[in-house]
């Protein structure tokens, strides 16, 4: 697949962990009306940003910008590790083309869906992860999409990029082994990325977040090489877990009353 030596596979998982970390910042500088480049050229800029810790760690800081900056090219690098850990996403899932999630909106306006239940769409803002009973009252999913405007999307973009780019420059002070450097940047990018959209051309739904997408590429990535995708049904499982008293419960933002 990628042909990555165990030599490198420190650089394969980390630039999995960032290749498409410019998405965020990309929307975000577009609700603040500022010039947004390809998001790929913001992962690079992104990496450059916290390469003296990367370096530390004792990484190759140029590979992983190279990755990153190649990550839709053939079937090297870790372009393989991107499309399998975005099977939602259909061709198009660029800047410059093909179809967007939610037609009447930017793609920096488009909210992130989760599921009540297999019929009912939740729709969330982009924001970063509440840290604060009150920050986590005013961050509600909704059924209805017209309740999170493309104000309120814009809003929680700006916040997650600046929580972003400030632990980001915490980061890049600090000095750490590989895998403590790995932690922290799962850290980050939970706190900033858990409620962006992973894709929002290509996909019939924006239901996988930049934080699941980037994670799995880079868990595939860890692999060296070697991986496959594997869907079991054990016995009648199906069947079990469909039975009424084992269906799970409400979603746990209406269980909080935090629904509208």
């Amino acid at each position: 697949m990628s042909g990555s030596s165990s030599l490198q596979y420190r650089e394969y998982v980390v630039a999995a962990l960032l290749h498409d970390v410019g998405k965020l910042i990309r929307r975000a500088k577009l609700c603040a009306g500022e010039p947004a480049k390809r998001h790929v050229e913001h992962s690079v800029e992104f990496v450059d940003f916290i390469s003296n810790a990367l370096r530390r760690a004792g990484l190759n800081v140029d590979l992983v910008k190279r990755l990153v900056e190649g990550h839709h090219e053939g079937d090297y690098g870790i372009a393989p590790y991107d499309r399998a850990a975005a099977l939602e996403r259909l061709r198009g899932d660029e800047e410059s083309g093909g179809r967007l999630a939610i037609p009447d909106r930017g793609e920096h306006q488009i909210p992130l869906v989760l599921y009540e239940d297999e019929k009912t769409a939740l729709y969330v803002p982009p924001c970063p992860l509440p840290q604060s009973l009150r920050e986590a009252e005013g961050f509600k999913p909704s059924r209805d999409i017209s309740s999170i405007t493309p104000e309120r999307v814009c809003q929680c973009y700006q916040q997650s990029y600046r929580e972003l780019m400030r632990l980001a420059g915490e980061l890049r002070q600090l000095e750490m082994s590989y895998s403590q450097l790995v932690e922290t940047l799962v850290y980050i990018l939970k706190a900033t990325a858990s409620f962006v959209p992973a894709a929002v051309y290509g996909v019939d739904k924006p239901d996988t977040s930049l934080f699941a997408h980037l994670i799995l590429a880079a868990a595939l990535a860890s692999t060296g090489g070697e991986f496959f995708l594997v869907s079991i049904d054990v016995g009648r499982i199906q069947e079990y877990i469909s039975a009424p008293e084992q269906l799970p419960g409400p979603c746990q933002f209406c269980a909080a009353g935090l629904c509208e």
